[in-house]
């Protein structure tokens, strides 16, 4: 099961309340916050870091949980997260190999995706599409599928982003790879990478108006979603 964590950052924008939460992660979190020049980029980044930590609580709950009729049975709830990023710039929790996450956001909102597997997260607002991007991105099959489009194109060129973006971020190799290396299919729920012919899981949420939430995993899962009061 992957959980998928989703919450608006609007009450972080008050600058007391900002302060408030700020305390409640991390003190590595809390650097990369400060490290952000422009407020909203701060806010998003907090968002996330608070997305992260309420993952991260349930996490240890689940493990705990399970461990109750054990004689292995141990305090683990203030375990704290070692984080290690990579060479790509992924987060990986090096303490829990099984915890795997991935965040994201856009405009007024943050997203995390949790999941024992490796997993990729993206969130996009939809605006108006701009077809020079797409054309310069996209295979021309993708392209052809966004033309035939034009009543819900905006909304089509935002969802074929976000799968890419989340695919691109659950591979771990960034935008290095080329949006081009592999394709999307909206209908099937999947992306193929077109060099090892290998498939994977990509399931699109529209869960909030004006934007666009894909799920990258490499095999189906459910997704379960919960929306959080920051």
């Amino acid at each position: 099961m992957i959980r998928l964590y989703i919450a608006s950052i609007e009450a972080l924008l008050e600058e007391s309340y900002f302060q408030q939460k700020l305390e409640e992660v991390s003190e590595s979190r809390k650097r990369k916050i400060l490290e952000c020049k422009m407020q909203q980029d701060q806010v998003r980044s907090l968002g996330a870091g608070l997305l992260l930590q309420h993952a991260w609580i349930q996490y240890l709950a689940e493990q705990e949980h399970a461990m109750e009729s054990t004689i292995e049975k141990q305090d683990i709830s203030k375990e704290e997260m070692e984080i290690n990023v990579d060479e790509f710039g992924k987060s990986h929790c090096m303490n829990r190999p099984d915890f795997c996450y991935n965040l994201s956001h856009s405009g007024d909102y943050v997203v995390c995706a949790q999941s024992d597997m490796e997993v990729g997260v993206d969130i996009q607002q939809v605006k108006a599409v701009n077809l020079n991007i797409a054309r310069r991105f996209f295979l021309p099959e993708e392209y052809q599928e966004l033309q035939t489009e034009e009543q819900d194109q905006n909304r089509v060129f935002c969802q074929m982003w976000t799968m890419k973006e989340s695919y691109v971020k659950y591979t771990g190799r960034g935008m290095e790879q080329g949006l081009d290396t592999f394709r999307v299919n909206r209908t099937e729920g999947k992306v193929t990478d077109l060099s090892s012919g290998k498939t994977v899981s990509t399931v699109l949420q529209d869960t909030i108006p004006g934007y666009e939430v894909a799920v990258c995993s490499g095999v189906k899962k459910e997704v379960r979603l919960e929306h959080l009061i920051l």
